[in-house]
């Protein structure tokens, strides 16, 4: 009896103390911090939050995934750095301001380039294109996992934008990326960069004018409440590659490898699926909350394209035509 007793006792202690602290217990060996300057209900954070359930779950709690979303870690580019110091281990950054860093990537930032999403993803996802676009960035640090999608970049503004004629001078956010700063120049705009964190509160005080991003960017960061138009433009397919530290992810067992290079696989391909589906719904709460649609016309892509062929010319200068090439001839093919 007494050694029944015993063992109640012994057995109530350890199960007391599973539950109340299994990570006590079960101490992960690898953590993993995860950015995005996206708020958690963008395919960019639910992909995170993904990645940590898949990763966790099938490395038994050996990795732990810690998701800080909204830019809690600071803008794109300081995410970016600090991957690649190892004080952030993952990030899933717009591939302009990671150009800044791979200039292999400024191949995706050529204008007026891919105009569909279904062509946007096979050469993403499945052409073997990806590979030379992503291997370059081992030489500054980083892994690059797989390409997210982001969308394509619409132009909202306070006042409306029917033409080509209404950017002359026209005060537009970008990204603190060389080529978009260009591409406005080039189409008669006056680019002005601003951090994503501080962008509302620019719009909202008049410091710019206008901002491009994609539908769900527009409506969940609630910019209809200070613009009222949208121009559809064309001009930028974004997309959001997932990085990882190269020091954190060369530590990595093989096994471990694998399992983060398949879990940011399907990952990404489920950030395609949601902003496919979800980019005609933002699009139809835009309109909900008052904002009005523009359409540049045909006239004016051409007009656009022929403006914007010296930075494409710039641009097959830094990477090479064989790279530029390549890229064009896989869009190409799936056209």
């Amino acid at each position: 009896m007494k050694k029944f007793i015993r063992f109640s006792v012994i057995l109530l202690v350890v199960t007391t103390i599973c539950i109340s602290s299994p990570i006590g217990v079960f101490a992960a060996k690898y953590n993993i911090r995860a950015a995005t300057v996206l708020v958690e209900d963008s395919p960019a954070g639910k992909a995170l939050y993904m990645f940590k359930d898949i990763v966790e779950s099938q490395t038994w709690g050996d990795i732990s995934v810690e998701v800080f979303p909204n830019g809690k870690l600071g803008p794109e580019r300081e995410n970016i750095e600090a991957t690649q110091l190892n004080n952030i281990q993952l990030c899933i950054p717009s591939v302009g301001v990671l150009a800044n860093f791979a200039k292999e990537m400024r191949v995706l930032n050529i204008p007026f380039a891919l105009t569909d999403r279904s062509v946007a993803k096979k050469v993403l996802l499945e052409d073997p294109i990806r590979h030379k676009l992503l291997a370059p960035l081992e030489k500054v640090g980083l892994i690059g996992l797989s390409f997210g999608d982001y969308g394509m970049r619409n132009l909202t503004s306070k006042k409306e934008i029917k033409s080509l004629a209404d950017l002359k001078n026209f005060k537009v956010r970008t990204m603190k990326v060389p080529d978009h700063l260009a591409l406005w120049e080039a189409l008669g705009a006056s680019p002005t960069p601003v951090a994503f964190t501080e962008l509302y509160g620019a719009l909202q005080q008049g410091v710019v004018e206008g901002q491009e991003n994609p539908w769900e960017t527009i409506f969940l960061s609630k910019f209809y409440e200070v613009q009222k138009f949208v121009t559809i433009t064309g001009h930028i397919y974004d997309l959001q590659p997932m990085v990882m530290s190269k020091r954190f992810f060369d530590s990595l067992p093989d096994d471990h490898k694998k399992i983060i290079r398949n879990a940011a696989d399907i990952v990404t391909t489920y950030m395609w699926y949601l902003t496919d589906v979800q980019d005609s719904m933002f699009k139809e709460k835009c309109l909900e909350q008052g904002m009005k649609v523009n359409t540049f016309s045909k006239e004016d892509l051409v007009k656009s394209r022929e403006l914007t062929k010296p930075l494409i010319a710039e641009i097959r200068k830094s990477v090479g035509n064989e790279l530029v090439d390549a890229y064009l001839e896989a869009i190409k093919k799936y056209q």
